[in-house]
C-alpha cells in the first residue's frame, strides 16, 4: 500500500508492518539523505476520510516527529529534512502511539519512516515540526509516481521461481523479464524525476 524512497537510495515498496495501522520503513545512511518521497502505490486506497500520518525518528531520538500526511486526494509527497551533519534536528515529539516497543532510541545511522492510519480530522491536528517541510509536488510528478507504483503492483502479482518461468516458456513460449530488470527501471526513472521532473522533455 505505501512506498518510500529516500533521495539517492532505492525504492522502497515492503514497510514492516507493526499492527492493523502502523506501517514502518528504515532509511540506511540518513546523514547522506536531504528528501524524502512517501507515496502510496495504489494497490489499496484509504477508506473515505482516512489518511496516512507520516513520522520520522533520527537515529538517536526517542520521539517521533510529524511531518505531513498521505491520503487518496493527496497519494504522494516529498519531505525535506533540514537536518545537517551535526545538528541537534527537529525537537521530537512524544513517541507516536503503536511505535513505542520499536526498538528505542536509534544508536546507528538508520532513521525510520511511520505511517500511522488514522480519520484525517485527527491528523490535521498535528503540526510538523520547525525544520523540516513539506514540498509540493507537480502532478506530473504524481502521476509518475502512481504509474510507477501501479505497473510494479501489477507485475509483482505475477512474479514466479526461475524454474517455473522456465517451465512456462517451454510450454507456451512466452517470454519472460527478471523482476530485477523492472526494479531497476523503476528506480532510474524516480531518480530522474527526483533531480528533475521535466527530464522526459529533454
Amino acid at each position: 500500500m505505501f512506498g518510500l524512497v529516500a533521495a539517492g537510495q532505492l525504492v522502497q515498496g515492503a514497510p514492516t508492518q507493526v499492527d492493523e495501522t502502523h506501517f514502518l520503513f528504515e532509511v540506511p545512511n540518513v546523514d547522506a539523505v536531504n528528501h524524502l518521497v512517501v507515496f502510496l502505490t495504489g494497490a489499496v486506497a484509504f477508506p473515505p476520510g482516512i489518511g496516512g500520518a507520516v513520522h520520522f525518528r533520527w537515529p538517536g531520538d526517542e520521539g517521533w516527529s510529524f511531518l505531513g500526511h498521505l491520503s487518496n486526494e493527496k497519494p504522494s509527497a516529498i519531505f525535506k529534512l533540514a537536518r545537517r551533519k551535526g545538528d541537534a534536528g527537529p525537537a521530537a515529539s512524544a513517541a507516536a502511539p503503536g511505535w513505542a516497543a520499536q526498538g528505542g532510541a536509534q544508536v546507528c545511522t538508520v532513521a525510520q519512516v511511520g505511517i500511522s492510519v488514522e480519520a484525517l480530522g485527527d491528523i490535521a491536528e498535528l503540526t510538523p515540526p520547525a525544520g523540516t517541510q513539506a514540498v509540493t509536488v507537480p502532478a506530473m510528478v504524481q502521476f509518475t509516481e502512481r504509474m510507477l507504483g501501479s505497473l510494479f503492483e501489477h507485475a509483482m502479482s505475477f512474479a514466479v521461481s526461475r524454474d517455473a518461468a522456465a517451465l512456462a516458456h517451454s510450454r507456451s513460449n512466452q517470454e519472460f523479464i527478471p523482476l530485477s530488470a523492472l526494479k531497476s527501471w523503476r528506480s532510474k526513472i524516480e531518480r530522474e524525476m527526483q533531480n528533475n521532473p521535466t527530464f522526459w522533455k529533454r
